[in-house]
């Protein structure tokens, strides 16, 4: 990991989602280091690159590092597989019997909220405006 603490320094970081191995100064603690899919800070090219060959066997879904294309490839290519299953997921809870009793617990709760605002309020300008809901 980087050697120095000067806020001056290069460092580097490996991407195992994309493949992207990128520098940029060590100003302050760098955001990349805490993102995921981000590893470093590396104080070489050379060290991020050594990092991922030493722990890509036992990381097999990590992507190799690459150029731009590549970068964008597989970046690509990891937001669709992630996004695929997901549209079925969608539709499969908005059929769900469990979804739809929590919104009607809900819409009680609220309509409860509001016959409640509505009766301790009477006479008053909060109480008026709870009765122009048409179902108080």
């Amino acid at each position: 990991m980087a050697g120095s603490n000067s806020p001056f320094t290069t460092v580097w970081f490996y991407n195992s989602v994309s493949g992207a191995v990128i520098s940029e100064p060590a100003i302050g603690d760098t955001i990349q280091a805490h993102l995921p899919g981000w590893h470093g800070p590396f104080s070489s090219k050379q060290a991020a690159l050594d990092y991922y060959a030493s722990n890509s066997a036992a990381n097999p879904g990590w992507k190799a590092p690459t150029g731009f294309a590549g970068n964008v490839g597989n970046t690509v290519g990891a937001a669709a597989s992630a996004a695929g299953g997901s549209v079925l997921d969608v539709l499969k809870g908005l059929t769900a019997r469990e979804l739809w009793v929590r919104i009607a617990e809900g819409a009680l709760g609220i309509a409860l909220i509001l016959v409640a605002v509505a009766e301790l309020g009477k006479g008053t300008a909060i109480g008026k405006a709870a009765k122009m809901v048409p179902f108080i």
